[in-house]
């Protein structure tokens, strides 16, 4: 297997972070033209806290992931998934 990842997670002053996230592998680069690739994309806020340590955030995101030239079976049953989430973050 081969492959590569590029992530990163740009944070402005006022509590905005985007999640920008790429996968391409390969899982047998011998045998096979079987290709799978990943993007991730989202958008958080982090809410304004007064005391250190604790943190709150509340994040957006989208998740494709594409599979080239794997058998009709392969192991999710489809070329492509599509994925929305929401997510939070409570640290105390």
């Amino acid at each position: 297997a081969q492959g590569w990842s590029v992530f990163a997670t740009p944070r402005t002053p006022i509590g905005v972070e985007a999640l920008i996230r790429y996968d391409s592998l390969e899982p047998n680069k011998d045998f096979s033209d079987q290709k799978k690739t990943q993007f991730i994309g989202g958008i958080a806020y982090w809410f304004p806290t007064s005391k250190h340590g604790i943190a709150a955030a509340l994040m957006v995101d989208y998740d494709n992931v594409r599979y080239e030239n794997f058998p009709v079976g392969n192991p999710n049953g489809k070329p492509e998934e599509k994925r929305y989430a929401l997510h939070t973050l409570f640290n105390f």
